[in-house]
């Protein structure tokens, strides 16, 4: 009825059931010759997201058609990475559940393109990458129609070359998971193999799980228009364990990672920072440096300024297990007094640093449980990428610089 008598030149199909629930194709193949009909009128008929789609959130337009309430699903329009983040989905239970996951972050925009009866991913793609306030396209796809892989590899391929970032998670890697996609979206998954080398040779970072995807995203939001230069690696940590997983991890299949080697400069004013806090007889300067849970808040942050200054040094890993009682890490009010909130913590010092004076990428780990999610949480309304593993952001880090335009690392 809507296309028949012209009532809108766009529809949001959210309903279910058709084409992904056995016997209920003959739903499909209707809607899709309705829709083709259309294409013969004068005006091209209105265009059609879903069936089964989650729904619509676009900032510029000021619209949210999404039926999670905000209740469970908190958006929070001022978090800094969703404001140059889109999310497009053929499932809406993946894209939610990320948003959540990244703290109920707001995106530019989020599209659940469902069933894909007439516009899919690639459309989507195409067209909001004329949108230069989208810095970071983060795609799941579960099945994709005939040459419209071919169309996403262009568009992504396009988007890359003017230094913005194509995130994506392909679905149905196995023969199972491509039933399981046939059952939920109606998608046909296609051979994985072949998708993940167009996908890759087009320039998109293609992510193996859903926490990679997270993470990846989180961390393009985060350190966009940050430049890396070749790539050189500097890393700290209050915890020899994290030190040594952050050089376990520098090379993988998919990434690597180099150490810069540190200037004779860098190594006279670290071993002053180390004497000025008592800790030069406990610790030896090399990269990674570990210096022992007995650093302060301000030995952490004046380490890191050093390394910082040092023109070998283009990106940094900062590990911080905050368990450490020479740190101020817990919530105002208990052991800590004003805790991660004191101007003296690491948490704010660190921020401050990174705001003001540090122009170079860093990467902060906050290893420890729930206790601390909330000095998590600090860093990530201020922008700054926050893992809870030293490997994790390693790995993260690795495969986020040797992708897309970013320089590749030097060679030995």
């Amino acid at each position: 009825d809507i296309i028949e008598h012209d009532k809108a030149e766009s529809i949001i199909l959210i309903t279910g059931g058709m084409g992904e629930k056995t016997g209920s194709e003959s739903l499909e193949d209707e809607l899709k010759d309705i829709i083709k009909a259309s294409r013969n009128r004068e005006d091209r008929g209105p265009v059609l997201v879903g069936g089964n789609s989650q729904g619509i959130i676009s900032r510029p337009g000021g619209y949210d058609t999404m039926f999670i309430q905000q209740s469970k699903l908190p958006k929070e329009p001022d978090m800094p990475l969703g404001k140059v983040v889109a999310f497009l989905s053929q499932s809406g239970a993946f894209m939610v559940t990320r948003m959540s996951k990244l703290d109920g972050i707001l995106p530019r925009y989020a599209v659940g393109t469902g069933n894909q009866v007439d516009l899919g991913l690639s459309d989507f793609v195409e067209y909001l990458s004329a949108d230069p306030e989208v810095r970071v396209f983060c795609c799941y796809a579960e099945g994709l129609g005939r040459l419209e892989g071919l169309h996403l590899a262009e568009a992504a391929r396009k988007i890359v070359r003017t230094g913005r970032d194509v995130i994506v998670y392909k679905a149905g890697r196995s023969e199972e998971g491509q039933v399981a996609a046939s059952g939920h979206t109606a998608a046909i998954a296609g051979d994985w193999d072949v998708a993940d080398a167009v996908l890759r040779r087009s320039g998109c970072i293609v992510a193996r799980s859903f926490e990679e995807w997270q993470n990846l995203v989180m961390l393009s939001a985060s350190l966009d228009g940050k430049p890396v230069g070749q790539g050189r690696l500097a890393a700290l940590s209050n915890a020899g364990s994290e030190a040594v997983a952050i050089a376990d991890n520098v090379r993988s299949r998919h990434h690597e990672l180099h150490f810069a080697e540190l200037t004779p400069e860098t190594y006279e004013r670290m071993n002053e920072v180390l004497t000025g806090y008592k800790l030069d007889a406990l610790v030896n300067i090399r990269n990674p440096i570990d210096i022992t849970p007995m650093a302060t808040d301000a030995a952490h942050i004046d380490t890191l300024k050093v390394l910082a200054d040092d023109p070998n040094v283009d990106v940094i890993i900062h590990g911080c297990v905050p368990l450490s009682p020479s740190m101020k890490t817990l919530e105002p009010g208990g052991d800590d007094g004003d805790g991660f909130m004191d101007p003296g913590s690491f948490a704010q010092m660190f921020i401050e640093a990174c705001s003001n004076e540090i122009k170079k990428p860093v990467v902060v780990v906050v290893d420890a449980g729930r206790l601390f999610d909330p000095m998590a949480k600090l860093f990530l309304d201020a922008g700054i990428p926050v893992f809870r593993s030293a490997d994790e952001a390693t790995i993260t880090l690795g495969r986020w610089i040797n992708s897309g335009a970013r320089v590749a690392p030097v060679r030995d």
